[in-house]
């Protein structure tokens, strides 16, 4: 855990809480809250760097994440943080990838550094995933894009239906 250890009644108060409307939360509530809305990490990570998980299974762990993540006064925090921009510019994340990539390579692990390598260039938009239909068509995001922008509800439902209906197999 990488925050200061907690009670779970410690509460956090920020100075512009009260003016914004925003609730108490706990410690661990607010980190999870900020591990989600502004490091982007998965309801698992954001979880357990917030609370002391040493004694509880994985099971355990994302049920209690997935309450959490389902909790108003938590969900209020974090859309007052992404709707405030405070979650990572797409800068600072390959700036985080690049301290990982190093790490990883300092510590002779190859294999860490080239995942952080291609998680730079998904972050950069240099890959574009395509999920394959059992039609044979291939459907990129920019599909999607287009049926959104085009602002017509029975294309997007129609290429919503499509995708929902098949496996998908990414590429």
């Amino acid at each position: 855990m990488s925050q200061i250890q907690a009670t779970e009644i410690d509460i956090i108060d920020e100075p512009d809480a009260k003016a914004d409307g925003l609730p108490l939360l706990t410690i661990q509530q607010h980190a999870y809250a900020v591990n989600k809305a502004v490091r982007g990490m998965t309801n698992y990570a954001a979880y357990v760097d917030a609370y002391d998980c040493e004694t509880k299974n994985r099971n355990t762990i994302d049920a209690s994440a997935c309450r959490l993540n389902k909790n108003p006064k938590v969900l209020t925090w974090m859309n007052h943080y992404r709707h405030n921009g405070a979650m990572l510019t797409a800068q600072q994340h390959i700036a985080n990838l690049d301290r990982l990539q190093g790490e990883a390579l300092r510590m002779k692990n190859p294999s860490a550094a080239v995942t952080a390598e291609v998680q730079k260039g998904k972050v950069s938009r240099l890959y574009v995933e395509t999920i394959e239909i059992s039609d044979s068509r291939k459907v990129s995001a920019a599909d999607v894009a287009e049926a959104v922008a085009s602002g017509d509800p029975e294309a997007v439902r129609e290429l919503t239906n499509k995708l929902d209906s098949v496996p998908p197999r990414m590429h």
